[in-house]
C-alpha cells in the first residue's frame, strides 16, 4: 500500500508540474538585449528607416520613434501552446510582459489596428512582422519557429 502512495504522489507530482513542458519563468531582458516594437508604414518618409520583411524578403518602412523599446518590457518567458485537438504538435510562443508605461503605449499604438502591421525586432533584426487584428496591452504572445531563439537573445548577458 505504501508503494502505491508514493507511485501516486510521484505521478501526481510529474503531471502537476508537467516535467516535459517548456514553459519558463519570467526573465527580466539581458542588459545588451534590445527590443523593439515599429508601426510599419506603407511609404517611406522622413521619420521611418528602411527594412526587410523576414518572411517576405520585401521591403519594410519602420515608423520612428519605436512604440516600445527595451525600456518598456517588464519580462519575457516561454509558454508551450497545447491544442485542444491531441492530434495536433504543440508549440512554444515568447510571451513579453510590458511596464504600466510600455503597456500604455501599446495600448494607444493599437487601440483601432484595422489589419495595421507592426515590426518586432530583436537585437537590431526585425523577427516578425505580425498584422494587429485587436488592440494589445500589458502582454502579448509572439508565436514563431525562433521562440526558444528569441528567449535566449532576450535573456542570456
Amino acid at each position: 500500500m505504501r508503494t502505491f502512495a508514493i507511485l501516486v504522489a510521484l505521478t501526481l507530482l510529474l503531471v502537476g508540474c508537467n516535467a516535459n513542458s517548456r514553459n519558463t519563468s519570467p526573465r527580466p531582458l539581458a542588459k545588451k538585449a534590445m527590443f523593439a516594437i515599429y508601426v510599419v508604414s506603407a511609404t517611406s518618409g522622413a521619420n521611418t528607416k528602411t527594412d526587410t520583411d523576414p518572411d517576405r524578403g520585401t521591403e519594410i518602412h519602420l515608423t520612428l520613434p519605436a512604440v516600445i523599446t527595451s525600456a518598456d518590457v517588464a519580462s519575457v518567458r516561454l509558454i508551450e501552446d497545447t491544442p485542444s485537438d491531441a492530434s495536433l504538435p504543440s508549440s512554444i510562443s515568447l510571451n513579453v510582459s510590458l511596464t504600466p508605461t510600455g503597456a500604455t503605449k501599446l495600448s494607444t499604438a493599437t487601440a483601432t489596428p484595422n489589419g495595421m502591421r507592426v515590426a518586432i525586432v530583436v537585437n537590431d533584426k526585425v523577427v516578425a512582422v505580425p498584422k494587429i487584428l485587436s488592440p494589445l496591452s500589458n502582454d502579448f504572445n509572439i508565436s514563431s519557429n525562433e521562440s526558444e531563439a528569441m528567449f535566449n537573445l532576450l535573456t542570456k548577458d
